[in-house]
């Protein structure tokens, strides 16, 4: 099992992707949830090479974005969600979140990530 810290917001500068998270316990919001910024995930972005293109200040999300939406549920709740949208795992809390991620992104973004040595969690 891999243990990731909650991050600030970002978008996973890796062109198209989908992530699936299922709980694998109850994930309330002392559990650090996943926090999705709505209607984000079309927004053009200049440069997925350059990690500064990719991170957001919590200052930036709320002057310019609705509120984000906590992704909090039962234990076999998941969720779905396109990569290009501003995201972060929750920073406050009391417990550990424990959840399986999967990925689906095209063979063509595999060979890119391999050939420059990117390794999973893919594009974080």
């Amino acid at each position: 099992m891999t243990r990731l810290p909650p991050r600030r917001w970002h978008h996973d500068r890796c062109g198209p992707r989908l992530k699936c998270f299922v709980n694998l316990d109850e994930v309330g919001p002392e559990a650090h949830p996943m926090q999705l910024v709505p209607r984000t995930h079309s927004t053009v972005y200049y440069a997925y090479d350059i990690n500064v293109q990719s991170r957001f200040s919590s200052a930036f999300v709320d002057a310019n974005y609705g509120p984000p939406v906590e992704m909090v549920g039962d234990m076999g709740d998941g969720f779905c969600f396109d990569t290009n949208g501003i995201h972060s795992g929750k920073l406050s809390g009391t417990r550990a979140r424990y959840v399986a991620i999967y990925e689906f992104h095209s063979a063509r973004t595999e060979r890119e990530f391999q050939a420059n040595g990117v390794t999973a969690p893919f594009g974080a």
